[in-house]
């Protein structure tokens, strides 16, 4: 009988034992879980076991996160339409998480939305209009109190389904707490088209610069003088994050193209926008680069918009436009009166860095058919051998 008492009470003990571990483990469990859905779990605890480490964060990341002012809210606007499509989400909801876990003074919220679910919301914020037809996902980011938005477009899924990267997050922060706001400078002083005037009947560039602005960037005007100025000056905060010159009509000087070279080989960026009469000193300017500017106009004889020959009509159906992200998605392109830009230089002839990495790289965002040449004659449009340039040509 004691013996039997004896292993009554044994067992007993260790049931009482076990239920207590499970109980522990419970409740430890759901600590973690609680912590984790707040992004307050201590840092000891968690731990990026990945090789490349891709979960955790960078110190300019860290110290983004640390520069923010108040709460914001990120909306990831992606459709759901294939498996890749869902894994992608999971990719940036995981990073979103590691972003709002190291917030520990302002609240990070991100939620997932389907455009086609909540075009309103699409709309309110823009998104449709931001990403002017483009089906690439995106993310909004955007602030409580101040309401300011900042826009990060992702690459395309078919590619990639990390479609968002640390510095795409970084750099929304930094422009929606306005810690780092570019600018962008349009060119004045050669007849070039102007930004004033915002009426969209108008040639001027007054909704691009519009488009700009809600885009989080400074925009406005600069003749060479006052580009000088902001170069001797050396404040980073001025200096333009991109150059554009709109259709210009007279010639640069040669002091003027040496200034427009020296903002580039610093660091600067240029966006060239010339049309068929445009002076030959632009072409001088981007020379050194390794671009060419056709001399006559493009002719197409199988792609354009009838009955004129010299108005191209690029069409995606006729594998023209490579996959790039200015053009996804976009069906048919119209250029009327182009010429062409391409390289003067054979890959062998690119100067590479000590990495192997070449100095210059050409992305054409657009192809004419093979049925197409440079017309250089202004008398008839027939293809010349020997003097017309055949295509296909960028």
């Amino acid at each position: 009988g004691q013996l039997l008492s004896s292993r009554g009470l044994y067992g007993a003990n260790t049931f009482f034992i076990l239920i207590a571990l499970l109980f522990i483990l419970f409740s430890v469990n759901a600590l973690i879980y609680t912590l984790n859905s707040r992004g307050t779990s201590p840092e000891w605890f968690r731990s990026d076991v990945t090789a490349s480490k891709e979960y955790e964060l960078s110190n300019q990341a860290v110290a983004a996160i640390n520069n923010i002012k108040e709460d914001i809210d990120i909306f990831i606007f992606i459709r759901l339409d294939s498996g890749r499509d869902k894994l992608a989400l999971t990719r940036i909801e995981a990073l979103l998480s590691e972003f709002s876990k190291k917030s520990s003074s302002y609240d990070i919220s991100y939620n997932h939305v389907d455009p086609d679910l909540e075009p309103n919301l699409a709309s309110n914020l823009n998104v449709d209009k931001y990403l002017s037809g483009r089906d690439l996902p995106i993310l909004v980011f955007r602030t409580r109190d101040s309401q300011r938005t900042s826009f990060a477009v992702g690459k395309d899924v078919n590619n990639s389904i990390d479609i968002f990267n640390e510095a795409d997050l970084i750099t929304s922060l930094l422009v929606i707490n306005q810690i780092k706001q570019k600018s962008v400078l349009f060119l004045t002083g050669h007849e070039e088209r102007g930004i004033t005037d915002e009426n969209k009947d108008s040639s001027s560039l007054g909704q691009a610069k519009i488009s700009l602005e809600r885009d989080n960037y400074i925009v406005g005007s600069v003749t060479t003088d006052e580009l000088a100025r902001i170069l001797i000056n050396g404040n980073i905060e001025s200096f333009p994050a991109a150059l554009i010159i709109a259709d210009p009509k007279d010639d640069l000087l040669q002091s003027e193209i040496n200034l427009i070279q020296e903002y580039l080989k610093v660091g600067g960026n240029l966006m060239l926008l010339l049309d068929a009469e445009s002076p030959s000193s632009y072409e001088n300017l981007v020379a050194p680069w390794g671009l060419v500017i056709g001399k006559g106009i493009l002719v197409d004889t199988v792609s354009y918009v009838a009955p004129n020959i010299e108005f191209l009509q690029v069409k995606d159906t006729n594998l023209q436009m490579p996959e790039h992200p200015i053009t996804h998605d976009f069906d048919v392109i119209y250029f009327p009166g182009s010429r062409f830009i391409g390289m003067s230089l054979r890959p062998e002839e690119i100067p590479v860095t000590d990495d192997g990495v070449p100095h210059i790289k050409a992305d054409p965002l657009a192809y004419t058919t093979l049925n197409s040449w440079q017309e250089v004659s202004k008398e008839s449009i027939q293809f010349d051998q020997g003097i017309d340039l055949p295509g296909p040509l960028p």
